[in-house]
């Protein structure tokens, strides 16, 4: 489970989340971002590697706050990004 230390890291990995490609990182201010994130750090799982840094991390909700996100990019497909799930990883593992 994550730990309130893991904050900032699970902060980055939404925004990772929350874009396609190369598109630019949303801002750790962003409203849309901020409704995306854990709603505590229990509720997060960091990935660890060899040597206990975090490389990935997985949230859960019991809304639907990465809706929203989806359609800013432009994906209103239904079904399509609208589960509560958001999973992430460093961009070297990708």
């Amino acid at each position: 489970m994550g730990e309130p230390s893991d904050a900032s890291f699970i902060v980055t990995m939404a925004q990772l989340a929350s874009v396609i490609e190369d598109d630019p990182l949303p801002p750790v201010d962003d409203p849309a971002l901020l409704l995306g994130l854990p709603t505590a750090p229990d509720t997060a799982v960091v990935a660890l590697d060899g040597d206990e840094r975090p490389i990935g991390a997985a949230w859960w909700h019991f809304r639907n706050p990465a809706a929203h996100l989806y359609s800013r990019a432009g994906f209103v497909v239904a079904g399509k990004g609208r589960g509560p799930l958001g999973v992430a990883m460093v961009r070297e593992l990708r």
